[in-house]
């Protein structure tokens, strides 16, 4: 709107009264000064031909808009990608807490038949203890992790301008890798395919800069150096000023090695981002299998220590097992689920990673 109203002719009032006296042969020179100046007229002045470089503006601000566009997009996505990572953070606390409660439940129950078997004479009172200790250090732990939850649930609303302190149970997430891409179609590519139409929009202003320029001019009403029959002196004018640039010390020359410059640099970053990209890529890759491979490594383990615990629970009824032994094999169950959930949210974590590179 600023470009097409600058386009329009331009309108303007002007007034001036100037009175220089001479005393006793003191004063302005006559002939300079006419003895005053009484000016008031309206301008109304348009340049012509000027369509090209106008619409070299609105180029300009076509390419700006689409700058400002795509920069919205990048930082939109960055934002869903610490969004979608506190996400699966707060998800990971879920899963700790829903891998400790069960151990908890089965520690209480067999709190409950510890007792019973001490009060028989099969454990000591100190191996009663020692599996109380036990348990309420499972409690403490999983108190701990609740509130690590509701922290990370509350870090995660701040994310999100969400203002809701209520307790919310978090549904799993469901994070599936883009199949494929295009680097042309990453907004941090086609940043640099603006800045290369904000280059050779430059150059076509430069260019313009250097071009003739035509301004038509007109005016009308009063302009006189005396004010006896100053209601003759008024009238109009019109006319055409004309400006052709000739030499300026070789600013073309200069203002177009600059925009090489930029191009250059332009080009060296877009490959330089394009190797970084590949390379990232290619670990994230190598990351996924490598984690695939220990999570079915830990599924396996899993299902061992399962089978074992069912067994320590027999031997537990007849006291052939110590109760060190079987707390260590809990310990262990709770470990390793722990470590499958780490595993789970680590190819979540890279998958995110994955799609936020690509898009």
């Amino acid at each position: 709107m600023l470009i097409g109203a600058n386009q329009k002719p331009q309108v303007s009032a002007i007034g001036q009264i100037v009175y220089a006296p001479v005393f006793n042969g003191y004063g302005y020179n006559q002939s300079a000064t006419n003895g005053g100046t009484y000016l008031g007229q309206l301008n109304v002045s348009k340049l012509l031909a000027n369509r090209k470089y106008a619409n070299a503006q609105y180029e300009a601000i076509s390419i700006q808009v689409q700058s400002t566009g795509n920069t919205a997009k990048i930082s939109e996505h960055d934002l869903k990608k610490s969004i979608t990572d506190q996400y699966l953070i707060v998800y990971q606390d879920k899963k700790q807490i829903e891998a400790s409660e069960p151990v908890i439940e089965l520690l209480s129950k067999e709190t409950d038949l510890l007792k019973q078997l001490t009060s028989g004479g099969i454990y000591k009172q100190s191996d009663l203890l020692s599996f109380t200790i036990e348990y309420q250090t499972q409690q403490i732990t999983l108190n701990q992790l609740k509130i690590q939850y509701r922290s990370d649930i509350y870090t995660l609303n701040n994310l999100c301008g969400i203002t809701d302190t209520n307790q919310v149970d978090i549904a799993p997430p469901d994070i599936t890798k883009h199949i494929s891409y295009s680097l042309d179609n990453i907004p941090q590519f086609i940043k640099f395919h603006i800045d290369s139409l904000t280059i050779i929009n430059s150059k076509k202003m430069i260019d313009l800069n250097y071009r003739p320029q035509i301004n038509a001019f007109a005016n009308a009403g009063l302009d006189a150096v005396q004010l006896q029959g100053i209601q003759q002196n008024f009238g109009f004018s019109v006319g055409l000023n004309f400006n052709l640039p000739i030499y300026d010390g070789n600013q073309r020359k200069l203002g177009y090695k600059k925009l090489q410059y930029s191009e250059d640099t332009r080009k060296t970053y877009r490959d330089f981002l394009s190797t970084q990209y590949k390379i990232q890529i290619q670990g994230i890759e190598e990351n996924l299998k490598a984690n695939e491979t220990i999570k079915q490594q830990l599924i396996k383990q899993k299902s061992d220590i399962n089978d074992l615990i069912e067994m320590n629970k027999q031997q537990l009824n007849t006291g052939s097992i110590s109760i060190t032994d079987y707390t260590i094999n809990l310990r262990r169950l709770l470990d390793l689920q722990n470590d499958l959930n780490a595993a789970e949210i680590k190819e979540l974590l890279l998958i995110n990673s994955y799609n936020y590179i690509v898009w």
